[in-house]
């Protein structure tokens, strides 16, 4: 009977000690790197298969051929040389020399696909030979391999990360995460992994902020409600996810909007007020000149003695770009403090501006943002009314 208990107890601290390694529930870790740009050889896969060796006879015969194509390019009769060298290979496919030659002759003609094939083939045959750098160096020239995104630093990064998780190492495996951020910085697997590891390792701010960037970078991501949800476990009162982009957009759209959507109206009114003031100085005052015939009386021409007169608005361009500057600053603060608010919510209350004379409060404003979210993630928008209450 004790023996069974034992059994059972070590049973449960094995399913624990799995449990344990697993990512939160409903999030999986993402284990599958991008495939790596194939480079012209990957893509010519057929030319990498070792042929068999040839008769003795044959390989013989190969090296005669290439000997008399060596006579015939130095006599100045490159198509001769090319059949010899063609004839050449069939005979032994399996000297790297005569592929190589092969290959110049079908360059120097301008035959970029059959050199290419020829140079590979070479580097099938005789990966680390005496011609392997120049060969490599052509192949480059006549088709670019496309560039990774990912470095092999990133890449290996990775994988150490997914491996340390898989150990239960989870702090080891946010350090290979970052490791591969420093080398892509915007990643949003690498980022979504490292939020993971770092819920398990029970830091929660570092692992919601990195599954927020996600969400940020992903917005088509198939795991997105699962990764909202989880994060709104983490925070009950998260609700919806809002995007900084959308604060941005709003901010750069109408002074002060981008802080009234992200919760902060006070510093949504200033903004609003301090464009709009500039704006309405550089639109509302105007400098007029009057020429007249008499001496004016109290700054004022009399009638009918008016000469000329000239009105301009001299502040008209500082007063709007004095507002254009106050609208950009605004909106990217208000970009950067975006946070989380709920699937509909109104902000106001303790965000209002109380304005007083001589030490005595008269009377408190109060801006109310009604929001509420459309798509806003699938690149939508959000409903919303701006309310003032005195």
């Amino acid at each position: 009977m004790i023996s069974g208990l034992w059994a059972v107890f070590l049973m449960v601290l094995s399913s624990a000690s799995l449990e344990a390694q697993e990512p939160p529930e409903g999030l999986s870790l993402k284990r599958d790197l991008p495939p790596a740009p194939e480079g012209s050889c990957e893509i010519l896969a057929p030319v990498r298969a070792l042929p068999e060796a040839p008769e003795e006879a044959d390989r013989l015969e190969a090296e005669q051929l290439a000997s008399e194509a060596s006579r015939a390019a130095i006599l100045g009769d490159p198509q001769r040389a090319m059949s010899l060298l063609q004839e050449a290979a069939e005979l032994d496919p399996t000297s790297p020399a005569i592929a190589y030659r092969l290959a110049r002759i079908f360059e120097d003609a301008g035959e970029d696909e059959q050199a290419l094939g020829e140079f590979c083939r070479y580097l099938a045959l005789d990966p680390h030979g005496p011609d392997a750098a120049d060969v490599d160096d052509r192949i480059e020239r006549i088709a670019p391999r496309d560039e990774d995104p990912l470095s092999a630093t990133a890449r290996a990064a990775f994988e150490a990360g997914v491996a340390a998780f898989d150990d239960g190492s989870f702090e080891v495996a946010a350090q290979h995460f970052s490791r591969a951020l420093v080398e892509v910085p915007d990643w949003p697997d690498a980022h979504y992994n490292r939020g993971i590891a770092y819920l398990r390792a029970e830091r929660t701010g570092a692992g919601a902020a990195d599954l927020e960037w996600y969400l940020e970078t992903s917005p088509d991501g198939s795991d997105r409600e699962r990764v909202e949800a989880h994060l709104r476990e983490l925070d009950p009162d998260l609700g919806e996810v809002y995007s900084p982009r959308t604060a941005l957009t709003a901010g750069l759209v109408v002074p002060g909007m981008g802080h009234f959507y992200s919760g902060r109206p006070g510093a949504g009114l200033v903004v609003l007020a301090t464009a709009g003031a500039s704006a309405a100085v550089g639109v509302l005052y105007r400098r007029v000149e009057v020429d007249c015939l008499t001496v004016p009386v109290n700054g004022t021409c009399p009638p009918g003695q008016t000469v000329d007169r000239r009105e301009d608005q001299p502040l008209l361009v500082p007063g709007l770009a004095g507002a254009a500057a106050i609208t950009v600053i605004g909106a990217i603060h208000a970009f950067r403090g975006t946070r989380g608010q709920g699937e509909a919510a109104s902000f106001g209350g303790d965000g209002g501006v109380e304005l007083s004379l001589l030490g005595a409060r008269i009377w408190k404003l109060t801006p109310v943002m009604n929001l509420g979210p459309v798509a806003l993630r699938q690149g939508g928008g959000a409903w919303a009314t701006l309310e003032f209450r005195f």
